[in-house]
């Protein structure tokens, strides 16, 4: 049976642990195993989580004097950053956050000290970002980035909510019209008469919009456009023809030519021959 721990050993530990310094340093110290040290507490009736000091324990535990911590929270109310504190000063993250907090110093958020701009600065930002403007568009009038925008406006407490710049103000608008897969696509606001028509991208086929206008009303699912001349980008009224089915692949005779300058067909509802 192995021999019993000295009490006069535990209770080393234990006063070493009250002084200030943790459990597994304390234990080490006075040579005793961290759970002989625990087991003490308990039978003495002492809580052990009421002792935890963390970011408040005493010198003995501390890795720099009052002096020191001061310097540090006065280095990051300047504008130096955790990491860079940590590097200069050879210890973690939690380290420096605790001399933060024991010093009663607000962390900031992220993106460090906004010293760049000015408050009539961040003003004009927030006025054009509530007026609709983009942030990509704001930060090309304060010739900086885009991401640099955005921390300044959640920095001063201007949020993003919930709209979504989309349409002629966004940054990457293009004017609306895009070529996809052999056809022209054009953008439709959710606010128009042909709204039901769109993609989910907000999006219809230039020539279903083009024969919808000329209808005065949506087209239905069921219904389809064809191209006469059998050429997709050539959305000209018309060109265009409305089917209640889906038409059959190829053009009729009569809209085809032979060459450029062909007249063979004109008029004559089919080929000569």
């Amino acid at each position: 049976m192995p021999p019993r721990t000295d009490p006069e050993l535990v209770r080393k530990a234990v006063e070493i642990y009250l002084a200030g310094k943790n459990g597994k340093a304390a234990a080490k110290e006075a040579g005793v195993a961290e759970s002989v040290l625990y087991r003490a507490f308990k039978a003495a009736g002492i809580d052990a989580t009421s002792l935890q000091r963390r970011g408040e324990r005493g010198h003995a535990n501390r890795r720099f004097t009052d002096e020191q911590e001061s310097h540090i929270a006065h280095l990051y109310e300047e504008g130096q950053s955790l990491s860079q504190l940590g590097r200069a000063f050879e210890v973690n993250l939690v380290t420096i956050r605790n001399v933060l907090r024991r010093q009663g110093v607000e962390r900031r958020r992220r993106g460090g000290v906004l010293h760049s701009f000015t408050p009539a600065e961040v003003k004009e930002m927030a006025q054009m970002w509530e007026s609709g403007m983009s942030q990509t568009k704001i930060a090309a009038q304060f010739n900086t980035g885009q991401t640099v925008i955005s921390r300044v406006l959640a920095y001063s407490g201007y949020t993003k909510e919930t709209r979504h710049v989309r349409g002629s103000r966004h940054g990457s608008w293009k004017g609306g019209r895009h070529w996809l897969k052999g056809y022209w696509m054009v953008h439709v606001p959710f606010d128009s008469p042909f709204a039901s028509m769109r993609s989910t991208g907000g999006y219809v086929l230039e020539h279903r919009l083009v024969m919808a206008q000329s209808l005065g009303r949506p087209l239905l699912s069921t219904e389809n456009v064809h191209h006469l001349n059998g050429i997709r980008d050539d959305n000209r009224l018309e060109n265009l023809e409305l089917w209640v089915r889906h038409q059959p692949p190829g053009v009729r005779a009569a809209q085809q030519r032979h060459c450029p300058t062909c007249t063979c067909v004109e008029g004559k509802g089919g080929v000569t021959t």
